[in-house]
């Protein structure tokens, strides 16, 4: 398929039950194009089943290997050892993985990504979204974990166990924990009037923070717009920036991101600048700015977010989801999803969640 893309300016387009500003140039894949111009009733675009539901599933298991991609060369600061231990080869799935905080065997998952696990399962086995229920399965599965804990989850652990309940069970960390969520939560919700109210609720569980509820919130409107119309990764950024769903500070953030990569595509520099930790908003900078700056491709993204260093596997998980969803069938490396240990057990689970999603199959 033609990796080309044209500009379809939008009237007045609804979308999820959400109103979205008039003429809008948002640019489209070659893939959504066809899907658009097939099938539209009454001037409202309808979701073609096929691509809508290939990008989900895309979405929600390739954030999974991108943070795999990244696990081995997690958490290295040091950007002069960073660039030692790469030397100019491809830096996903480093092997021996480097990490000095944990030592996982390769194709792994990150602390990030198994703390997900859990959400994806219970999103495969139960039809709806229940905080409280979902607060008692992150528990179980956070409390038999046997790798690093991070911080939120820790806090998490302690809160339930001292007797609180969602949402008070949750951290006051500000990091990427919720924004790793949304690839699952679009996957299953997307085009559902109810997403947003859900990706708040889930964020809710373990983190309080009005960063992470805020930024999680923006992570779907952009992600969501990828899904359903398979919008370009630049176009759904773009029109975040002005959508009123999306908190005022977030909307600036991406504004001056946006201006950012217009003066320079250099993501380790950017990231250096922005902060290489996992607190939010400097992570979600980072974000966007790797998305960007690689015109929302897969590999270069994936990749150049590993080499910025610092938590690379935190920001992953979005950047991988974005991406694999607005690229064409195949465009992520098969060598990838071999060596992420657990994708013969996560695909499947991604199928199955977004075969619950009626939105996506309607037209």
């Amino acid at each position: 398929m033609p990796r080309h893309s044209r500009r379809i300016v939008e009237n007045n387009r609804i979308t999820s039950g959400r109103e979205y500003p008039e003429n809008k140039s948002v640019e489209y894949s070659a893939e959504a194009q066809m899907d658009l111009s097939s099938d539209c009733e009454h001037g409202h675009f309808r979701i073609m089943s096929g691509a809508a539901t290939r990008r989900a599933i895309s979405a929600a298991a390739t954030g999974f290997v991108a943070d795999a991609a990244s696990m081995p060369l997690h958490w290295i600061y040091d950007a002069n050892e960073l660039a030692a231990l790469v030397a100019g080869n491809d830096p996903t799935f480093f092997s021996p993985p480097a990490s000095k905080y944990y030592d996982y065997p390769l194709g792994s998952l990150s602390p990030y990504g198994d703390e997900i696990v859990s959400l994806l399962q219970y999103l495969a086995s139960h039809d709806e979204f229940s905080p409280s229920e979902y607060t008692t399965t992150s528990y179980n599965a956070m409390k038999a974990y046997t790798g690093r804990l991070n911080g939120v989850m820790r806090d998490f652990i302690a809160n339930v166990e001292a007797g609180k309940t969602f949402p008070d069970a949750a951290s006051d960390h500000p990091d990427t924990q919720g924004l790793n969520k949304v690839p699952v939560l679009v996957a299953r919700f997307a085009g559902h009037p109810d997403l947003l109210s859900i990706v708040r609720d889930a964020v809710k569980v373990h983190q309080y923070a009005a960063i992470a509820v805020d930024t999680a919130v923006a992570g779907a409107v952009i992600l969501e717009q990828v899904v359903l119309h398979g919008t370009s990764v630049r176009s759904a950024i773009e029109a975040a920036a002005t959508n009123p769903l999306v908190e005022a500070s977030i909307r600036q953030i991406v504004t001056s991101v946006l201006a950012d990569v217009a003066v320079s595509k250099d993501v380790t520099k950017a990231i250096n600048t922005y902060g290489k930790s996992c607190p939010l908003p400097g992570a979600l900078h980072g974000i966007l700015f790797v998305l960007l700056a690689n015109d929302g491709a897969v590999e270069p993204s994936v990749q150049s977010n590993i080499v910025a260093g610092g938590d690379n596997a935190g920001r992953s998980i979005f950047i991988g989801a974005v991406t694999a969803a607005a690229a064409a069938e195949g465009a992520v490396p098969q060598k990838w999803t071999q060596k992420t240990t657990r994708y013969e057990e996560l695909h499947p689970l991604a199928a199955q969640i977004v075969a619950k999603n009626s939105a996506l199959s309607k037209a």
